[in-house]
């Protein structure tokens, strides 16, 4: 599976992807060496990869993927930036989008990555800005396109461009009680989420404990008989039956029927969320003595020290 957000990781050259824009008609996406974005002031234009180089990738041996987590700022909304003072942040930001916001649109984004560039489109921003924004414009075409670059590779999200560090990429994370208006999706979509094809909320300490219940609820001992085994699909179903979906009941000739009606796509979590956040929940270990059990584990999956002639 190839998704927008997945970190793609080799350990065996200490290297680091990440695959930020999919083009699916071409079935290719733009991916981003994540070492040198996360720890250079200027970011490299994305390079493309077929979706048979990506997954070729992705079979070698040593390599993982996972979710990646977005520099925190991208996920708070304006008004949890004013609130923490970051008036001149919101302002750099916003002079930053302006100079941009002509060629940020998906048209171009597409053109820019997978077309003929961008070239003409910036040669004339270069003197339109300067006109129109004398105080703010860049002079220089490599300004616009580190700019842009960092857009794209952080999401397309116009928090992109606050001037913060990325060092501490995904730490202090402002998580919410509860769905509300500072519970911005990170990621893709812009600061507002209003870019993005997928309109799921974003995660907050409620759907954190809920998850956290309905794992604990698929491993008693009482449930076995319904998930006699721990899959991930299976849980995130649960979890939509339990969290987000109404249901209606109705007596039917002295049985009572229940429906399950799902509730809209923007007062849920997308199944990538859900699957994200359920393996933050479980690692891998816990993942798999549960899935087939303490005594398979210990036969099959825990890791052994030493080498193949200890014992011999």
């Amino acid at each position: 599976m190839i998704y927008e957000g997945q970190v793609i990781i080799d350990k065996s050259l200490d290297e680091k992807f990440l695959v930020c824009h999919i083009n699916h008609r071409k079935k290719s996406a733009a991916v981003a060496d994540l070492f040198k974005a996360e720890n250079n002031a200027n970011i490299s234009k994305p390079k493309i990869f077929s979706f048979n180089e990506i997954q070729t990738l992705l079979k070698k041996k040593g390599v993982e993927s996972e979710q990646y987590k977005y520099p925190a700022e991208i996920s708070y909304s304006d008004v949890e930036l004013r609130r923490q003072g970051r008036d001149k942040w919101l302002k750099k930001r916003d002079d930053k989008f302006q100079l941009i916001e002509s060629v940020s649109f998906e048209n171009f984004i597409f053109q820019y990555l997978y077309g003929d560039g961008l070239a003409d489109e910036i040669e004339a921003l270069i003197p339109n800005n300067l006109n129109e924004f004398p105080d703010t414009a860049w002079k220089t075409a490599g300004a616009y396109y580190n700019t842009i670059n960092r857009y794209i590779v952080f999401g397309c999200n116009i928090n992109a461009l606050l001037p913060c560090k990325l060092k501490n990429t995904g730490s202090n994370y402002f998580l919410p009680e509860k769905p509300g208006p500072d519970n911005v999706k990170r990621g893709r979509g812009g600061a507002d989420n209003s870019k993005s094809r997928s309109k799921s909320m974003g995660v907050t300490l409620l759907h954190k404990n809920n998850l956290k219940a309905t794992v604990a609820f698929m491993k008693a001992k009482e449930n076995q008989k319904w998930f006699p085994k721990f899959v991930y699909q299976k849980a995130i179903e649960l979890y939509q039956k339990l969290f987000e979906s109404t249901v209606v009941e109705r007596d039917i000739g002295g049985s009572v029927t229940r429906t399950y009606f799902p509730f809209e796509e923007e007062d849920c979590l997308s199944e990538e969320q859900l699957r994200s956040h359920l393996k933050s929940i479980l690692d891998k270990e816990a993942y798999l003595k549960i899935r087939y059990g303490q005594i398979a584990f210990d036969k099959d999956y825990e890791a052994k020290q030493g080498s193949a002639h200890d014992g011999a």
